[in-house]
């Protein structure tokens, strides 16, 4: 069935008709080795994967983690969770666990992950917007039965270092209204570089224990919600989801302008067209990272 939906699928996913996606639909716990992707600009990203591991930096990927990176070459150890919690039931927000109910598209300049059963519907962007120094998630939960009465719950790793175990000793962290600010004052070249991370719904039960984040948010009486969660570097408003994907999409049309072939492969094609040109400025000039490397940046 998966199959026939998506070009070149080999059990575990494949690309959409227009090559532009790849999409990982498959009934399996997990890929064979952490499959990830990278989402950046040229000064801020994060590296996301199949099962929701990953980290954040800034300007520098092995200087500035703003949160932790598993340095595993097999282990997919995630850096942040985002959990639904309904009366006796939790529902993973990413597939930390298994990829079973849950489609993850990768794009360019974006994830989405969905998941979906009987009773639920949960699907999630993630995004570096072109000019912002953050990572948006934007998640759209609907119940297909009774309105909702849940509490989301989100866990962040904070690291703003070389490596938790360095920084960990040196972190701050601090709740302000409806959002949290997270400092490292103990670092040579950032020290004055603060991590701001806010939630569109008010912020409850927040805690900071073992210097790790951890706050909920409180879902009642809808079938329907829309929850945006930010990790930045300014404390500034929040960003228009809908225009942010469209610049997204415009931005990353106009690149892959650049270089074209054509040739009777069409595997060739989808690679060459897109997917090398985009893997190439994205991971390895601005980001210079990827799932087992953390190279150090060009800049400070």
């Amino acid at each position: 069935m998966r199959e026939n939906d998506l070009l070149y699928y080999n059990e575990y996913g494949g690309f959409s008709k227009d090559g532009k996606e790849y999409i990982i639909d498959t009934s399996n716990i997990e890929t064979p080795l952490p499959w990830s992707h990278i989402i950046a600009n040229e000064d801020f990203g994060t590296l996301i994967t199949a099962n929701g591991g990953g980290y954040i930096w800034y300007k520098n990927s092995q200087a500035n983690k703003i949160t932790n990176w598993s340095n595993d070459a097999l282990k997919d150890t995630p850096s942040e969770k985002l959990i639904l919690k309904i009366k006796d039931r939790e529902i993973d927000i990413l597939p930390y666990h298994t990829l079973e109910k849950y489609k993850i598209i990768f794009g360019f300049g974006y994830a989405k992950y969905i998941y979906e059963d009987d009773e639920m519907k949960i699907e999630t962007i993630i995004y570096v917007p072109i000019l912002s120094s953050k990572k948006v998630y934007n998640i759209e939960i609907e119940s297909k039965k009774n309105e909702i009465n849940a509490e989301l719950i989100y866990n962040m790793i904070p690291v703003l270092g070389v490596t938790r175990e360095f920084s960990k000793k040196h972190i701050v962290i601090d709740k302000s209204k409806n959002f949290i600010i997270i400092k490292n004052k103990y670092r040579d070249i950032y020290s004055n570089q603060n991590v701001y991370i806010k939630a569109s719904s008010d912020m409850n039960k927040f805690s900071d224990e073992n210097n790790e984040v951890r706050f909920s948010l409180n879902l009642k009486d809808s079938k329907k919600y829309n929850i945006k969660i930010e990790i930045s570097t300014a404390e500034d408003d929040f960003q228009n989801v809908e225009e942010d994907l469209k610049e997204i999409s415009n931005y990353w049309n106009d690149k892959m302008k650049s270089v074209k072939i054509y040739t009777p492969i069409e595997s060739m094609n989808i690679i060459m067209n897109g997917w090398l040109l985009y893997q190439t400025l994205v991971c390895r000039i601005w980001a210079r990272t990827s799932f087992y490397q953390c190279g150090r940046c060009i800049w400070l």
